[in-house]
């Protein structure tokens, strides 16, 4: 039997965070409130997750956010998950992005569940991202006016079920991230996130 080192893959959580508080509880501004709350996010990770096999809980999260301070009330918690890869420039490659959970898909042809961050492809100085049909098909679009053009409809798959996410033949020409790599969000269908493996699961850009 020979052992076999891997290196670990990241799936990123967002969560967007809406906090009501009682101003009459707290001598606190918002802005204090808010630098509260990021620093239960930062505690959050470094205790419950980072590691292999640590899986993020949302209750426990939710729970944190409104033990942050005694003038919080309420909050309201969105999810999002994030892959990211460094693609090969000016390469037609092929790209697998693993979730290992299914994502928000209640019905066929519901509005787009994925996002990317910028790139560009070799046939066109356009800055082109990364969306979903709500049919299975991941494409490619850029801005024009805040009006989405596609300029590619299938250029990868995307499995509702699996969280799986094919990219196929895709060239890009250059990325807008300054860690040359592009972000994949996704939706979940489920607020608790587990990962599979080499996972590891962080928060980020919260």
């Amino acid at each position: 039997i020979d052992p076999l080192f891997v290196d670990p893959t990241f799936i990123y959580i967002i969560p967007t965070i809406e906090v009501r508080y009682d101003p009459a509880a707290t001598t606190l501004t918002a802005s204090q409130i808010l630098n509260k709350v990021k620093t239960t996010i930062s505690s959050f990770e470094t205790t419950y997750l980072g590691i292999f096999e640590k899986k993020f809980y949302f209750s426990k999260f939710v729970t944190a956010i409104d033990a942050t301070d005694i003038a919080i009330v309420s909050n309201d918690i969105g999810i999002q998950v994030q892959k990211r890869f460094v693609p090969v420039i000016n390469g037609n490659q092929t790209y697998i992005l693993p979730f290992h959970q299914p994502l928000y898909h209640p019905f066929a042809g519901h509005i787009s569940i994925l996002s990317s961050t910028g790139f560009t492809i070799p046939s066109s100085g356009y800055t082109m991202y990364l969306d979903d049909d709500g049919q299975g098909n991941v494409q490619i679009y850029y801005l024009n006016n805040k009006t989405k053009v596609y300029v590619e409809r299938r250029i990868g798959t995307i499995d509702y079920v699996t969280g799986e996410i094919i990219l196929k033949k895709f060239a890009v020409s250059s990325v807008v991230t300054s860690t040359q790599e592009i972000l994949v969000t996704v939706q979940p269908k489920n607020k608790n996130i587990a990962p599979v493996r080499n996972e590891i699961l962080l928060l980020t850009q919260s």
